[in-house]
This record gives structure tokens, sequence and C-alpha cells, in this order.
């Protein structure tokens, strides 16, 4: 090789002294490299070794051995130089293949309790699961992992999980019970969405005693476990029936009874509850009876029977109406033999009754089937009353009444009413005859007795007496005695002691009633006079003065004292109904507006109380 050199002003220079440079070329080192194993998982290791060289420098990693190890994460080239005997280097690449990491997915999904789950996985070649197998059966919901490995042995680098969400089995239960033969039973299970009755469709009608086994479906499919129906088969009750007569053959409307026995309650056509039924069929037929016995069992028995027909027998009646001692015939027809309650055996009969009478005929036919009319045959019940016997006294008047007819006639006055009035003067009977609305004819009589009146007279111990004195008023000539002041009743018996408050003369008049109720009355006369100087009434004890008393309403308080008084009044029940105070020595009180009766007078004055009872009339 020759060089020149131009300068910055572009003199180009001679040829360099040493005109000629000589480069000799070099032979550099052949290397071998290996890669051992040329191909692996990511992550592993790859052996690479170089020959060929004396020394050696990798590139990456770096290192100057003839052998590293390297654990690419992809398909990588290495590059490693190479010095030999001269300076001359060799260079050489090797390529370790990366295989790729599978990916693992595995499927999840729901599971009844206790069922099989089957894990499949993919995105491998192999497979390792968590608890030693694809299939689980879980109680409960979990999770199961899995590893794989692709067909060149990479493992995968994360595991895939599978959750396994457990349904729990329903819980089945189911009704038992007991039938009757020949009924069937509803089998009622709960729990569950479906259910199978193992061996048999519902409703069951077993003939004996029988368990059933029922499994039930919930929305997820899972099955239960088997629960248990028993069902406890009973008998039917056996229906005997005893009738009577035992021929069941009747005649038409006569009694036929029927008992039936077997079991504990019992229907007759649907409509009788007895253990049995007494009844008069009156056309051929069938009786049914239904027996139940104590477990609900019921059982039917029929039972027919004939009905032959009556005599077909009529009766005549001439009269069904009777006044007293009247009569009526009964003829009977339409039978071939009779027998009348008289214990008569004629088709004919003649009545004579006194009250309301039933007659029956029995007639019979040759089925000996018997027929019995009755006839009722009235006697009037209208009855006329009169009113009892009484007694009046001497000049008084009474009522006579007759009653239960429609019309009168009275013999001693030809009167046409019910009711009389009479004023006998001595003891009379009265007669009257009555027609009823039936054209009955009635009689009856009342006895008026007239009792004379006592004679009654009347005196008096004195016929004059000052006010404040008492006079003994007597009377005789009857039983019992009433007094009476101007017709104001004033107390009763004899003698009588009286105490005018009033100065005037007074008329008693007394009422005498003897044994027989009768009366007669007298009068006697006192004359009161004031008796001025006299004082009436007085209370030692407190000089206090109330009068007059009894009162008709206005009554004076008297206390000499000149002091002032405060003056109360109360009923009986102790309510105030006047009060008043005043400091004269007389004060007026007037209660003319409160009832008669009893009422207290309370007087207080400085420390004097007085309580004065007066009467009011």
């Amino acid at each position: 090789y020759t060089v020149y050199g131009t300068a910055t002003n572009g003199c180009k220079s001679l040829l360099a002294s040493s005109p000629i440079a000589t480069i000799a070329t070099l032979v550099s080192p052949t290397l071998v490299v290996t890669a051992s194993p040329a191909s692996v998982c990511p992550g592993s290791a790859a052996t690479l070794s170089v020959t060929g060289a004396n020394t050696y420098t990798w590139i990456s990693p770096s290192s100057n051995s003839s052998t590293i190890s390297v654990s690419p994460s992809s398909t990588s080239v290495y590059t490693v130089s190479g010095t030999g005997t001269n300076v001359c280097n060799g260079f050489k690449t090797v390529t370790v293949t990366t295989f790729p990491i599978p990916t693992i997915a595995v499927n999840s999904g729901t599971s009844c309790a206790g069922n099989v789950f089957t894990l499949i996985p993919t995105g491998a070649s192999t497979y390792t699961f968590s608890n030693g197998s694809n299939t689980v059966a879980p109680t409960t919901s979990a999770s199961y992992s899995v590893i794989g490995t692709s067909a060149q042995g990479c493992l995968a680098t994360a595991s895939a999980v599978a959750n396994v969400s457990v349904t729990a089995l329903p819980v089945v239960s189911v009704n038992s019970g007991s039938i009757c033969n020949n009924s069937v039973f509803n089998i009622i299970p709960t729990g569950a969405n479906s259910y199978t009755i193992i061996g048999a469709s519902n409703p069951v009608s077993p003939t004996v005693s029988t368990t059933y086994s029922v499994i039930g479906s919930n929305t997820a499919g899972c099955v239960s476990l088997p629960a248990l129906s028993s069902i406890t088969v009973y008998a039917l009750p056996s229906i005997t029936v005893a009738t009577t007569p035992s021929t069941n053959v009747i005649c038409n409307n006569s009694p036929y009874s029927l008992v039936a026995s077997g079991a504990l309650t019992f229907t007759w056509n649907g409509t009788v509850n007895s253990n049995s039924i007494s009844t008069t069929p009156s056309v051929s037929a069938s009786y049914y009876v239904i027996g139940e016995d104590a477990n609900g069992c019921l059982n039917v028995s029929t039972i027919p029977f004939t009905v032959n027909p009556q005599p077909a027998i009529t009766l005549a009646t001439t009269n069904t109406f009777l006044c007293a001692g009247g009569s009526s015939t009964m003829t009977a027809s339409g039978a071939t033999n009779y027998t009348w309650t008289t214990n008569s055996n004629a088709s004919t009969e003649v009545v004579s009754p006194s009250v309301t009478t039933v007659y029956g005929v029995t007639g019979d036919n040759s089925f000996g089937c018997t027929k019995t009319l009755t006839v009722s045959v009235n006697v009037n019940t209208i009855v006329m009353t009169v009113s009892s016997n009484t007694a009046i006294c001497e000049g008084s008047s009474t009522q006579l009444s007759a009653i239960g007819a429609t019309s009168y006639t009275w013999v001693s006055n030809s009167s046409p009413f019910g009711v009389i009035t009479v004023t006998p003067n001595t003891t009379t009977t009265y007669s009257v005859t009555g027609k009823d609305a039936k054209n009955c004819l009635h009689t009856g009589a009342i006895t008026v007795t007239v009792n004379t009146n006592p004679v009654v007279l009347a005196s008096t111990s004195n016929t004059i007496i000052c006010l404040g004195e008492s006079a003994t008023l007597t009377a005789t000539g009857a039983n019992a005695y009433l007094w009476s002041i101007t017709s104001s009743t004033n107390n009763t018996g004899s003698p009588l002691v009286v105490t005018p408050s009033n100065a005037s003369t007074i008329n008693y008049i007394v009422t005498g009633t003897d044994a027989n109720d009768c009366s007669g009355v007298d009068t006697v006369s006192v004359k009161v006079d004031k008796c001025t100087g006299i004082v009436s009434l007085a209370k030692a004890n407190s000089g206090i003065r109330v009068y007059p008393n009894p009162t008709n309403g206005s009554f004076t308080v008297e206390f000499v004292n000149g002091l002032t008084k405060s003056i109360e009044v109360s009923d009986v029940t102790g309510r105030i109904i006047l009060a008043t105070e005043s400091s004269d020595d007389s004060i007026s009180v007037n209660i003319n507006n409160f009832a008669n009766g009893i009422y207290y007078v309370k007087v207080q004055s400085n420390s004097s109380v007085e309580i004065i009872k007066v009467i009011k009339q």
C-alpha cells in the first residue's frame, strides 16, 4: 500500500519515505460452538461449549470460559470470539431455541354435594392436579389448582384454578299415614322441586301396609337421599243388619226397624246417624247403611224390603160437633174386619161423648195389613162462667158478670148484657142464661149476701181544753176505727189521745169498720182555747220552743235570750235545706216548698245547741 498526504493548502506530498506498506493477512481460528441442549424451556439452562482457539470471549453473557451456562427466556443467539496463535480472532454464533411456556386453563362449575365433578384442563400435554386426580367429590364449595407440562416438557409458570360450587342436596320430607283397604293415599313430599316414588306412582293404593321410598331433585338437578312414607292399611269393617220383622216384608206405613252392628258409627241412607232406625215405609225399596270403625274405615250393607198395601178403609161420621148430650153415628168401610177403640167389631158405631173425644177404627185385609182411621167428635168446649158469690154492705151496689157466651138473659131483669149492677136490700140469688157462638145454651147463678152496717158512736173525755192539753177520743160499735179532722186523716184506733195545736173548735170524724168490712160514721167536737198564760211545748232544758209541730210548712222558733241565733233545717239524709241567722227571739221558718216528712231544726246561740224534730204534713 502507498500513501500521499495533502496539506490544507491542497498541496500533495511526495510519497512517504517508506512508500510501500506491506500487510500480512493472518488466518483467523475456526471456532466450533455447541449448545447442549440446543432447545430448552424458558428459564431452563443450556451449556454452550467452544473449541478451536486459545482464548475465548463471550459477548453476552460476558465470559472468557470455553463453557458457559445460559437460561434464555426466549430463543436467543449467543456470540463468542476466539484468539489463536496470532492476533486474529475467530467469531462464531450459536442459537438456543426456547420452547413456549404452556398457558393452562381449567373448567369451573357447580356440583351436587358428594357428587363427582371432573376437572378438564387445556393448554398443555400433561397435567398435575392439586388433589392428585382430575375427579373430585366435594361436600362444600372448594377450589382446585392444576399445573400443565407441554409436549416439550415445559412446565407452566402459573397454575389454573377450578372453582367448584357445591349445591346442597335437597332434604326431602314425606308424609306417612293410614288408609282403609281399597282406598288411595296421596304421598305429599316436600323439600325439592320434583319427586320420584320408587316403584310406584302417586297416589298409591296398597292393599297391605307398605313403605315407599321417595327421592327429590332441586333446580340444580341434585338428588336427595330417599325419604320413607309408611302407609298402614286397615281392613274394612264387616257390617251386619238385624231387621224387625226379620222377613223384611211389612205392611204399608207399618213399623220397620233395622239395627246395624260391626262398626263404631253408622249412617242410614246418607242422612240418619244412628246404629238403628225405625221407619214406616210406604213402597218397596232398600235401605243402605254405612258403618265406620275406629280407624275411620267405611263399609256398606244394603237391605231390600217389600211393602204390602193397607186396606182402603174409609170412615164416615154424621156429626163431628156436638153440644153436651148430643150423639154421632160413625160408619167404616173398605176392609174385611173392623175393631173400634170402643171395643166394638161392627162396621157402624153410635157415640155420645161428654167431652171432645177421638175415636178410631182399625180394618185388616188379606195380607194381614191393617189401617187405622180416627175421627174427632168435638163436644162444645165453650164454658160460660159467672162471677163468684159475693157479699156487700147494706145500701151498696155490686157488679155481676157472665162471660164466655155471645148473648145473655138475666132472670131478674131480662138484661141482655154480660155485666149488670144490682143493689139488693136482702140476700138475693141472680140467674142468667147464655147462648154461645155454637148455639149451645148455658146457665149460671150468683148469690149476693147483704150485710148490715155497724152503728158507730164517738165520745170525748173533754169537750173543752186549753191549747197544748190532750183529750181522749173513744169510738164503739165496730172492730177498727179511722179518725179524721175536717177530712184530714189523723190516726187510727180507739181510744185515741189528741193534743190540738190550734185554738178552735175541732170536729173529729171516726169511721168504724166491722168484720164484714161494712162501716159506720160518727163525729165528736173538741173546743180548744188559747188559755192565755199557759206555756205549751216548752223545752225545759234550753228554753227553745218550736211550734206548731206537726206543721203544714210554716213554724216558729222561739228562744228568748237576746243573742244572735243560727238556725239550720236538714232532712233525714242530713242535707241542709235551709239556713238563717237572726238576733230576734221569735223567728219564722217556712219549708212549704219541701215534701212532707221529718225534718231536723238545729238552733245554736252562744254555747247552747238544740236539735228538734219537726213533722211536716
